[in-house]
């Protein structure tokens, strides 16, 4: 059961993920700084995210419990995804490259949190 909803949890990410780094290269593309650029993917992915693991991965009503802790979760992974992109633009000056390194950092630990937390399922 765990390794099909993971499965499924990460189709999701990859999703989520396609539209929040894209977004995010559009916007450098357009000249809008990196930092603001990674904030607006960011963002969109998180609703995406969101509606696709409630409905489809945990198969979850939505209460507002449920939301106060996914938009926990979401914060800490936002500024560790910002620290992330920031050290690689630093050292690189490539931060589409930390946004790709914080991907797999994010989805692990939202998967756990989720699972166990979030939605509270078994």
């Amino acid at each position: 059961m765990i390794a099909s909803q993971f499965s499924i949890y990460i189709l999701v990410g990859i999703v989520s993920a396609l539209i929040d780094v894209g977004l995010m290269q559009l916007l450098i593309s357009f000249g809008l700084h990196h930092l603001i650029a990674a904030s607006c993917g960011f963002f969109v992915g998180l609703i995406v995210n969101f509606l696709l693991h409630s409905r489809i991965t945990f198969k979850e009503d939505y209460s507002h419990s449920m939301l106060a802790r996914y938009i926990t979760v979401v914060l800490a992974n936002y500024v560790l995804v910002l620290i992330v992109i920031q050290i690689f633009n630093s050292w690189l000056s490539m931060p589409i490259v930390g946004k790709l390194f914080s991907l797999p950092l994010v989805a692990l630990n939202g998967f756990f949190l989720s699972k166990y937390w979030i939605y509270k399922t078994n």
